[in-house]
């Protein structure tokens, strides 16, 4: 039976900047211990780096979509981090510095995690975002950008879902044994080069049970549901038509 593998856009992006730093290192000066990116790309050239290698990535983890034992793969973006539903449900302590740079005029997604690497955060989080909209608002782009065989991949994103509580909805939703973690299979010996923001909200909310009794939270769910189905319903689809060429 075909099983819906789920993977964060940000374990992807991990191994699309471990690439770029090493692909280009000479953009890189020093100064004070500090490597500091010197390159004058406009975000319309970089995001044409990434898409490539995004599609890169992409082909290591997701088989393409076969007459026989296709699976469903998706992979899961975040919501900006001010709009996280956890944040409804936080109580306790929570950090002011990660306070701050939630409610800031930026919409940080994600930042390095070696501090001696300095980029213009709001520069390539806007080249990211977009990146991840490109095919998340345009499934039909997929088959497109990453190949043509490809049409049982999609992306998934909600306003208010952080990719945690995503893939958590979408393991309730169809069960566990009809879903897999790509992450826990295929990246055990990955490194982080990325961290997100929502994930540090994450660790600071200790209850999240309280989410099942929110109304808002079950109507995004159905949500969900009906996203997911509709993708694997376009996948099978598209299975069947291919069958008969």
């Amino acid at each position: 039976m075909p099983k819906i593998k789920l993977l964060y856009y940000k374990n992807l992006l991990d191994n699309c900047f471990a690439r770029y730093f090493k692909d280009f290192n000479d953009d890189f000066i020093q100064e004070n211990g500090i490597y500091v990116f010197n390159g004058s790309y406009s975000v319309f050239h970089l995001k044409k780096i990434f898409r490539e290698y995004l599609c890169d990535e992409l082909k290591k983890y997701v088989k393409p979509n076969s007459v026989v034992g296709a699976d469903y793969y998706f992979i899961i973006g975040s919501c900006i981090p001010k709009d996280n539903i956890l944040l409804d449900i936080q109580t306790g302590y929570f950090p002011e510095k990660l306070k701050k740079i939630i409610n800031s005029n930026y919409n940080i997604k994600y930042f390095l995690k070696e501090k001696d690497i300095k980029i213009d955060l709001v520069f390539f989080n806007t080249m990211l975002e977009d990146m991840f909209l490109e095919f998340f608002k345009d499934q039909w782009k997929i088959p497109w950008r990453v190949g043509d065989e490809y049409t049982n991949l999609f992306f998934i994103q909600h306003a208010r879902l952080d990719c945690l509580t995503m893939y958590k909805t979408i393991k309730h939703l169809y069960g566990r044994s009809n879903t897999e973690n790509l992450h826990k299979t295929m990246f055990k010996d990955a490194k982080t080069v990325v961290y997100s923001i929502n994930e540090q909200i994450d660790k600071y909310i200790h209850d999240k049970s309280i989410l099942n009794s929110m109304g808002e939270f079950h109507r995004i769910m159905k949500e969900v549901n009906q996203y997911v189905d509709e993708c694997m319903k376009i996948a099978v689809k598209k299975k069947a038509a291919n069958a008969t060429k």
